[in-house]
């Protein structure tokens, strides 16, 4: 094994891996302290959402009698990370946060709908699709959704 090449890949992975965490530090610690405005989403998207990690929702809060789908939310994903509905049915959805940070729930292509949650915190909202597709959902606090939280909502 020829050792330069080793230290030079070594030193390239190192780079790589501190580049990142920093990227991501820095992002993160901008995001709560309200630096980056309205959020990641800017005004493009109304400013749906708030830059301050606290818990809210964009959309209608929970409805009495429709069915309640759970999704939990950790570093870096969704549990469950695909849902299905029916077309016009209405259903609550219970977002809880088991990570060690701030996430959200967010329809990205339908109707707004944002559901936001501190870690430790539960917050429910109603969600009507009233068109079959596919929809997604992500965590749009900066670079979330890039390492991997993300889902999808199968409407039929």
């Amino acid at each position: 094994m020829n050792r330069p090449t080793v230290t030079k890949l070594a030193a390239v992975v190192v780079a790589l891996v501190v580049g990142l965490g920093a990227g991501m530090g820095i992002g993160y610690a901008a995001w709560h302290s309200g630096s980056m405005g309205g959020g990641m989403m800017g005004g493009g998207m109304g400013g749906m959402m708030g830059s301050s990690g606290t818990k809210s929702r964009s959309g209608p809060a929970a409805s009495s009698g429709a069915s309640t789908i759970k999704v939990t939310a950790q570093e870096f994903s969704f549990s469950p990370d695909r849902l299905r509905i029916k077309a016009g049915q209405t259903v609550n959805i219970e977002f809880s946060d088991a990570g060690s940070m701030f996430h959200t729930f967010t329809v990205v292509g339908g109707p707004t709908f944002n559901l936001q949650a501190n870690a430790g915190q539960s917050i429910s909202g109603a969600l009507t699709l009233s068109q079959p597709g596919t929809y997604q959902f992500i965590c749009s606090v900066p670079g979330h959704a890039q390492a991997g939280m993300e889902g999808t909502i199968r409407v039929t």
